[in-house]
């Protein structure tokens, strides 16, 4: 066989997988090993900006800040007593009832991958400042006996760290 499909294939062993993660909600209403029915979670693009830099007729770019899209989606699934979708629809109303004060609405979300062969932690993401900016829209209907309900949250977040 080709040595450098070989050693490849040693390289990326079974490869990292976008479907082996854990999210992890740290707010009073969640249960410390809660384990939630998370359909995909969508970490928000890392980019940065540019400066533009005019001299002599020329244009020249510089490295800027990092820019970090501020929410998070993740879509649910929830069980039949629609747990998970009444505690994040009172987490929302409770911002209405206190948007002063953030500390009594702000809180911690956490996204680990999780690695292919142990399913160990290979990097975590921890989002800070988070609350539900949006919940999406449940259809309703007849033609959907074969599928769970599902909805998705934006969460809206300060900023998030890596490990």
């Amino acid at each position: 066989m080709n040595k450098h499909l070989e050693k490849f294939k040693r390289k990326i062993g079974l490869g990292a997988r976008t479907n082996k993660f854990i999210v992890s909600i740290i707010h009073p209403y969640f249960e410390k090993d809660d384990s939630y029915l998370v359909k995909e979670a969508t970490r928000p693009n890392i980019g940065q900006y540019d400066i533009d830099i005019f001299f002599q007729g020329k244009q020249y770019t510089l490295s800027g800040e990092v820019d970090t899209s501020s929410t998070i989606t993740i879509t649910f699934y929830d069980n039949d007593n629609l747990e998970l979708f009444k505690k994040i629809l009172s987490w929302k109303n409770d911002i209405r009832k206190s948007p002063i004060s953030t500390r009594k609405y702000m809180y911690r979300l956490e996204l680990t991958q999780l690695n292919t062969t142990n399913n160990k932690a290979n990097i975590k993401f921890i989002y800070y400042n988070v609350y539900p900016k949006n919940i999406s829209d449940i259809t309703y209907s007849y033609n959907n006996n074969d599928s769970l309900m599902e909805f998705s949250v934006e969460f809206q977040y300060s900023n998030f760290k890596v490990f």
